[in-house]
């Protein structure tokens, strides 16, 4: 996941990651599978952060959404969210 903040570099990261699993309609639905918290100055500030997010995830349907804050060296705190999930199956 990329975010990116125009005009401006991002010299902390306080971003949250919540991946949800699908487990079929009849056995509960999405249910919460792990929470990433990625806390931490970014030492040469940068107007974009990527890679905030990696897992080793067993066969199945997912969603992503991203959450938590930024905060930039000129404009202070930013929200990081989505509008919704992000969708993917790993096979």
């Amino acid at each position: 996941m990329d975010k990116q903040v125009g005009g401006d570099v991002i010299a902390y990261s306080n971003v949250k990651v919540t991946i949800q699993k699908h487990h079929g309609f009849l056995n509960g639905g999405w249910k919460n599978y792990k929470t990433h918290n990625f806390s931490y100055p970014i030492n040469r500030p940068t107007s974009t952060i990527r890679n905030e997010s990696s897992d080793r995830l067993s066969a199945g349907k997912y969603r992503a959404k991203l959450g938590g804050t930024f905060r930039t060296v000129k404009n202070g705190t930013y929200s990081a969210i989505a509008n919704g999930y992000s969708y993917f199956e790993v096979k």
